[in-house]
């Protein structure tokens, strides 16, 4: 099942990652060891690719105009390059 999940940030690194499910930390470790990678992009062209890729397979992304400092690309990449996901986020400043 897919949710959301809030991380207070400010907690230490340790803190963190014991408040982690011990199924998803066996995950973790998995993908480090077969050398995946994650990536923040901040490349305005491929933030554009996968706003693109949402609309084309209809999921509902609206038509809004989001700055660079709102949103981070987040690519999952083998030891080899090739791009296995990505996680688009894109947050709201107040005022």
């Amino acid at each position: 099942m897919v949710g959301t999940v809030i991380i207070d940030l400010k907690q230490p690194l340790d803190v963190i990652w014991k408040n982690i499910k011990r199924k998803r930390r066996s995950d973790i470790k998995r993908a480090e060891k077969k050398g995946i990678t994650i990536e923040m992009n901040t490349c305005q062209e491929e933030f554009t690719e996968m706003v693109n890729a949402f609309r084309t397979r209809h999921l509902g992304l609206p038509c809004i105009v989001v700055s660079r400092k709102t949103k981070y690309l987040f690519i999952a990449k083998s030891k080899e390059g090739e791009v296995l996901a990505g996680e688009l986020f894109i947050t709201r400043l107040n005022g």
